[in-house]
């Protein structure tokens, strides 16, 4: 991997496509399991194929990139890299193991994994419009925060990354 170029391209466009198809199985066996319908199906496909969903994802599996990455281009790069690793085990598995992969990842994420993705980033979590912050260690770590939902992080970003993951996954 080149400097903040991202991961290997040709896996990430193969990872991408097993990603798709991985979350279309998922969303599909999930409506019919618990009867949710077509609408379901697609609104969770277009949630969870998702850049910024994806960024999340590979966060929490603790994928990681250059620490130079510029902010801007963190959420598409952690995308990249998870679609580059699912890239990976398709080249050593095949197709089917990489979708099955997708769906028991998903599988392992809480329900309300449904009500994350379609918050824009803690806009529904109740405490206010605006978010707080403050720098608990100059340079090191951020804490976020909106009524009783927090986080740290490297970055206002990743400090409200965080709470909002706590929030939806941790608190309930």
């Amino acid at each position: 991997m080149g400097k903040n170029s991202g991961p290997n391209p040709e896996l990430s466009l193969v990872g991408d496509g097993l990603w798709i198809a991985g979350v279309s199985v998922w969303a599909y066996k999930k409506a019919a399991e618990k009867n949710l319908g077509f609408q379901w199906q697609a609104d969770a496909h277009s949630r969870l194929c998702s850049e910024k969903v994806q960024a999340f994802i590979a966060h929490r599996l603790r994928l990681r990139i250059e620490e130079s990455t510029p902010e801007d281009e963190r959420a598409r790069v952690l995308s990249q890299s998870l679609e580059a690793q699912l890239g990976q085990l398709y080249l050593g598995g095949g197709s089917e193991m990489a979708i099955e992969w997708v769906g028991g990842l998903l599988d392992h994420l809480p329900e309300r994994v449904l009500l994350y993705v379609s918050d824009e980033m803690g806009g529904n979590i109740p405490g206010g419009e605006e978010w707080n912050y403050k720098e608990t260690k100059p340079g090191k770590e951020w804490l976020a925060w909106k009524g009783e939902c927090s986080g740290f992080g490297k970055s206002k970003d990743e400090a409200r990354h965080d709470a909002v993951f706590n929030f939806y996954f941790r608190s309930h």
